[in-house]
């Protein structure tokens, strides 16, 4: 993520856009919890995001399972401050400043190793030479059987090209369709992501949202 991304994120929190009472859309929950409530089980004990931003995801997870413990990271200090205000109720969470693409970011002083690896709208704020190393990184610090998920927008989707549209709109008319932060976002395409990381024998599965807006890949780290 470049500096111009993190200006953009941290405007939005002086905005009062992200705060600690942000909330994901009801499908984006019901989408993000089904893909999740499928890989913990008996053998999981701990949970990372990568990019935890205001803390959203690792508290809904932690109301259903309080019983694991939950890392996260992010690179602006403005979200990691939000994220702590957020959480700083619950002990079985770590939250510190780190960057997906930086494996010292996945080192806590307990463990470096996690049964499940996630990340939310984090690979799109990355330069497509990118997309590929922050994966790897997570497989890199997933345990045996565990996995990567990455939750994202598809580049060639309907939603995606809508979303251009609006942005050019945005950023070149001066018409606010969208946010003017959300312009520097580019969708990965996941479905040329998931090909390329099976060439290199990971097992991989890409669910989709009900309304086709948001995917789920899932690598499986069998290794």
């Amino acid at each position: 993520m470049n500096n111009k991304n993190i200006e953009a994120i941290e405007s939005l929190i002086e905005k009062g856009i992200y705060s600690v009472n942000f909330n994901q859309p009801k499908w984006a929950q019901s989408f993000f919890l089904k893909v999740i409530d499928c890989f913990i089980d008996n053998n999981t004990k701990n949970v990372l995001e990568c990019g935890i931003g205001t803390g959203f995801w690792i508290k809904l997870l932690f109301s259903r399972y309080p019983y694991l413990k939950f890392y996260g990271f992010d690179l602006s200090d403005k979200m990691i401050e939000l994220a702590k205000k957020n959480l700083n109720f619950f002990s079985q969470i770590l939250i510190k400043k780190g960057n997906i693409l930086d494996t010292e970011s996945f080192c806590f002083d307990d463990v470096s190793i996690f049964d499940i690896i996630f990340c939310y709208d984090v690979i799109q704020q990355l330069s497509s030479e990118d997309y590929l190393k922050a994966i790897y990184q997570m497989l890199s610090h997933a345990s045996k059987n565990g996995l990567v998920i990455i939750f994202d927008n598809e580049k060639f989707s309907f939603y995606s090209f809508k979303m251009t549209f609006k942005k050019m709109i945005t950023k070149f008319l001066k018409i606010p369709l969208v946010p003017l932060e959300f312009c520097n976002v580019r969708y990965p395409s996941l479905n040329y992501l998931k090909k390329e990381i099976e060439k290199n024998g990971y097992e991989c599965q890409l669910l989709v949202a009900p309304n086709r807006i948001k995917r789920a890949l899932i690598i499986f780290n069998k290794t």
